[in-house]
């Protein structure tokens, strides 16, 4: 089932109209909602302009965003500038649409006056709200939308938001697996209730900030934080400030990196020999876990000894690969001319000595990993 919502912020009239011909036109998985930040009483003339066409209104009443049981929605359509500034960031951040109609209740004049105002409103509602959904642009917010929170629901970090107040209105699958709490437990939440504590610890911006005007653009640190089951859990927090279009603070963003990686026997053995526990070598153990579900190339760098092999046998040990051979070719150690040899092969007759057909080692190591040591030593035309 989708949602929408249409907010104005007394939710008197606009909105009110907006959402009366969302009712008729939105698709049946579609529920249309309206409400107000400062909700007042629903403008009698709007009822009776929708009466006009037929449509009654005189049960629908005023409401505030906070009392609407649902807040998950798929697009939001603010219909005047208050209510665009003042739009909560709901759960899931959905795409924000806004119309900034003006305000029919302000018209003045006699009551045939006011009538037509309203008049013009709901038919410009109408006509918006029509070609809302006629046109596309209603499943092409949700599919936006949809993929969006695929995309980050597929990242290996925990992504956790909030908004100014602390109330999380962002929490991808990883932050569940992070912290053990499922998404229905913490979303709309302030962030210390739900937790129960600072998840920031003594880092907490919003503890240590007199003015949420003054939060830092980002800051980043280390700490271990403890989850739902009780397990501590050591991780990288990156703590982004979200700001809205005018630039002005809007909430937080914070990134949790997981480095707290258990280096056991059996771990030390699978990460082929690698032995560690400082916070830097989980962290690179980490990153080698991410790295090896990908097929694309990785550029390993390091001074001489420290083990840049290991970390390719690590790789590959991690990988989908990992039955196939690994073949490394230490780039430095062979002249040029043998060197193209070594890497593409040749067939008998090539040269001088090519006494016989040789693969190269990229035919050799194919559907597994080769490894192309000291590659920097090799000349910019090799």
């Amino acid at each position: 089932m989708k949602n929408i919502l249409f907010l104005c912020t007394e939710n008197a009239c606009r909105s009110q109209l907006a959402e009366a011909f969302g009712k008729i036109n939105a698709p049946e998985n579609v529920s249309v909602f309206s409400a107000g930040t400062m909700p007042g009483k629903i403008n009698p003339f709007a009822v009776k302009v929708l009466k006009e066409l037929n449509i009654d209104a005189s049960s629908q009443y005023s409401k505030d965003i906070d009392d609407l049981k649902v807040q998950d929605f798929d697009v939001i359509i603010t219909l005047c500038s208050k209510s665009s500034e003042s739009c909560p960031i709901l759960p899931g951040n959905p795409p924000t649409i806004n119309w900034n109609l003006s305000d029919p209740g302000a018209a003045t004049g006699s009551k045939e006056e006011i009538m037509d105002t309203f008049r013009n409103t709901r038919d410009k509602i109408k006509q918006l709200v029509e070609d809302f959904f006629e046109r596309g642009y209603f499943p092409a917010f949700v599919s936006a939308n949809n993929n969006n929170h695929l995309i980050l629901d597929t990242i290996s970090d925990a992504i956790i938001a909030h908004d100014l107040n602390r109330k999380i209105f962002y929490f991808n699958k990883a932050a569940e697996k992070l912290t053990g709490f499922k998404k229905s437990e913490i979303i709309n939440k302030d962030c210390h209730e739900a937790f129960g504590l600072p998840l920031c610890g003594s880092n907490c911006l919003f503890c240590n900030t007199k003015s949420k005007t003054s939060i830092p653009e980002k800051d980043e640190h280390n700490l271990k934080i403890i989850n739902k089951q009780g397990e501590k859990k050591f991780v990288k927090m990156t703590l982004k400030r979200i700001d809205d279009a005018i630039g002005r603070p809007k909430g937080i963003l914070a990134t949790l990196k997981d480095l707290s990686l258990e280096i056991n026997t059996a771990k030390k053995q699978k990460f082929a020999g690698i032995v560690g526990a400082s916070p830097e070598i989980i962290e690179v153990l980490n990153s080698i876990r991410d790295v090896a579900n990908s097929n694309a190339p990785v550029l390993i760098l390091g001074e001489t000894g420290t083990g840049k092999e290991l970390i390719a046998r690590a790789i590959n040990s991690e990988s989908s690969r990992k039955n196939k051979l690994f073949v490394p070719i230490n780039c430095g150690a062979l002249p040029e001319n043998l060197l193209e040899s070594e890497l593409f092969g040749h067939v008998k007759g090539a040269f001088t000595g090519a006494i016989r057909d040789k693969k190269g080692r990229f035919e050799i190591a194919d559907g597994g990993t080769i490894f192309l040591d000291e590659i920097g030593d090799i000349s910019l035309t090799m």
